[in-house]
C-alpha cells in the first residue's frame, strides 16, 4: 500500500494517512513513536503494524502502528529529503542548462537492432 502522511495529533497518539487512490486510514501509535512520527512527517518510511480491513471493500481502513523504519539517508551532495522534492521537469532542464532535443536519432542505442527498437516502440504504444 503506498500511502502518505496529511496528518498527526500528538495528544491522542493518532494519525492519518491517504492512499494515492484517495483513501484515508486512520492510524494509532504508542506515544514512545512520536518522535519518530514527527521526524517522518513528510519522508519516506516503512510503517509495520496491525491492519483492519474493511470486510466488504477489503480495503485498509486502519493500522495499529508498532514500528517506523528508515534506512540511512545517503549524502550525495543532497539536502536530506531533496531526492524526494518534486522540480518541474522544464525548471530541472533550465537549471542543468539542458535544451530540447532536436533530432530523436541521438538518443538511439547504436547497438540495439531495428526488431528491438521496434518491440519497445510496440511496448511504448500499448502503455
Amino acid at each position: 500500500m503506498s500511502a502518505f502522511s496529511v496528518e498527526a495529533d500528538f495528544e491522542s497518539n493518532t494519525a492519518r494517512l491517504r492512499t494515492t487512490g484517495g483513501q484515508r486510514i486512520a492510524i494509532r501509535f504508542e506515544t514512545e513513536l512520536a518522535d519518530s512520527i514527527q521526524e517522518g512527517l513528510g519522508r519516506q518510511a516503512e510503517f509495520l503494524g496491525e491492519v483492519s480491513y474493511d470486510p466488504k471493500t477489503l480495503e485498509a481502513r486502519s493500522v495499529s502502528l508498532r514500528r517506523i523504519l528508515r534506512g540511512d539517508q545517503l549524502m550525495i551532495g543532497f539536502d536530506a529529503g531533496d531526492f524526494w522534492t518534486s522540480v518541474e521537469i522544464d525548471k530541472l532542464a533550465a537549471e542543468r542548462d539542458i535544451g530540447r532535443v532536436e533530432d530523436l536519432n541521438t538518443l538511439r542505442d547504436r547497438e540495439a537492432s531495428d526488431e528491438e527498437v521496434d518491440r519497445l516502440l510496440a511496448a511504448l504504444d500499448e502503455m
